[in-house]
């Protein structure tokens, strides 16, 4: 038994040793050189190039290098980002959440209806896939598809407050949408592998809402209806970029994203009595913290 203990012992902090050395080689040193080191080293050497023999030749002028030194060189100093394209892929994961769903109904006997269920969350994975432009060594462009899953959201109606339910309604909301995104990239001192940055982006987000259900009202037909429009969407949020190759990054954000409003009008106005509707209206949004790559083309 103590033979098993002193085992679990030193496995343990053998774990320990290796996440402080993983966290420090990639985060906390780059971070401390960025403030505290040689801005001429940094500046010359943020991808640990002085590790390559002929860097500090090329550096010091020490004797001419060969076409194979000078080839290995150029193929491991930073890489202008200014005037490439760039390609990301992010995974996500957040929560979808219709909120504020309230009555837009006309009509004597549709005005006072009420949807019993105000807001609907959904725990979700999510998909972006973007393609993007560094406009100069502080801001970039792009254009992002982000893909979500589909929501259901469910409700009793009721004719007022505090009255029996006259009928219920389930509705599938799906969404595809488009972002245009700024990107401003800080900067941590003479350190550039290391970006921290802001962003805000506007587009359109293609809606789909689905409903079923039944209104027990005489006269009223059953609820089947397919409804698709165009949502304007928004939305911003902080992360930051690492470089880990000469060309691929690892991308970390949270962000907050408006998919706009949401429709709900199960019957078609065609359908029911002469200056009536039935309708409901919400907010629709989405809090994602997402991890990806870029690979600069």
């Amino acid at each position: 038994m103590k033979i098993q203990k002193i085992i679990r012992i030193l496995m343990a902090r053998i774990w320990m040793v290796s996440f402080v050395f993983v966290v420090s080689y990639f985060f906390a040193f780059p971070v401390f050189a960025a403030l505290y080191g040689n801005s001429e080293y940094q500046a010359a050497d943020p991808y640990g190039n002085a590790q390559i023999p002929c860097f500090y030749r090329a550096m010091t002028g020490a004797r001419p290098l060969t076409p194979e030194e000078e080839a290995l060189l150029l193929g491991n100093l930073p890489l202008k980002e200014t005037g490439h394209y760039y390609g990301r892929l992010s995974g996500n994961s957040g929560t979808l959440v219709l909120d504020r769903v309230n009555n837009k109904s006309f009509g004597p006997l549709t005005q006072g209806l009420v949807a019993v269920n105000t807001r609907s969350r959904l725990n979700q994975i999510g998909l972006e896939l973007a393609l993007g432009y560094f406009y100069d060594k502080s801001s970039r462009l792009e254009l992002e598809y982000l893909s979500n899953r589909n929501m259901t959201y469910k409700t009793s109606i009721l004719p007022f407050i505090l009255l029996p339910s006259v009928g219920t309604i389930t509705s599938t909301i799906s969404t595809n949408t488009f972002l245009f995104n700024g990107y401003y990239d800080l900067k941590i001192g003479h350190y550039d592998r290391f970006r921290p940055f802001l962003t805000i982006g506007i587009g359109p987000s293609f809606t789909s809402v689905k409903t079923t259900g039944n209104i027990n009202i005489p006269g009223f037909p059953s609820i089947q209806r397919s409804k698709q429009y165009v949502s304007f969407a928004f939305g911003g949020g902080i992360g930051f970029r690492f470089n880990v190759f000469t060309r691929w990054n690892i991308v970390a954000s949270i962000r907050y994203i408006s998919l706009g409003k949401i429709f709900i009008e199960p019957i078609e106005r065609r359908f029911l009595p002469a200056g009536t509707s039935i309708s409901f209206q919400g907010n629709y949004y989405y809090v994602p913290i997402s991890l990806g790559v870029i690979y600069i083309f």
